[in-house]
């Protein structure tokens, strides 16, 4: 019986994930250091495939970082059901480059006044966008 992936591999991959964007490698930069394919590493980083112990301390001497942290937030993957875990919320689209943004922000003032944009923004009511007419 082949072995399938679980929550564990889901989360190894998804810090894996983390880990190449904080670093600004693209999944072919990583593919290429670790002799695989780009599709290899989509499927690593979606928790599809397991990452076998000498290819995860591969990563690990690639990143400089020791192999217990791409289990950083195992005890909130053990099913708990309350959604997506808050590691993987940093791997959509421009969410770590939005954090590392805002961490930026010095003036603690403006910072209140982003996150509070960003969560009308988020709890708004989606509208169907207007069609755009050419103007002539």
């Amino acid at each position: 019986m082949p072995k399938r992936s679980n929550d564990i591999d889901e989360l190894v991959g998804c810090n894996v994930r983390l880990f190449r964007l904080n670093r600004g490698m693209t999944q072919a930069e990583l593919a290429e250091a670790l002799r695989v394919t780009s599709q290899q590493i989509q499927k690593y980083e979606k928790g599809k495939n397991r990452i076998s112990a000498g290819r995860l301390f591969a990563i690990a001497g690639l990143f400089g970082v020791p192999v217990s942290a791409f289990f950083d937030g195992v005890e909130h993957s053990a099913g708990d059901g309350e959604g997506q875990l808050p590691v993987a919320l940093l791997s959509e689209p421009y969410a770590l480059h939005l954090v590392q943004a805002f961490c930026g922000l010095e003036n603690v003032a403006l910072r209140r006044s982003m996150f509070e944009f960003v969560e009308v923004m988020a709890n708004a009511k989606a509208t169907s966008p207007t069609p755009r007419t050419k103007l002539g």
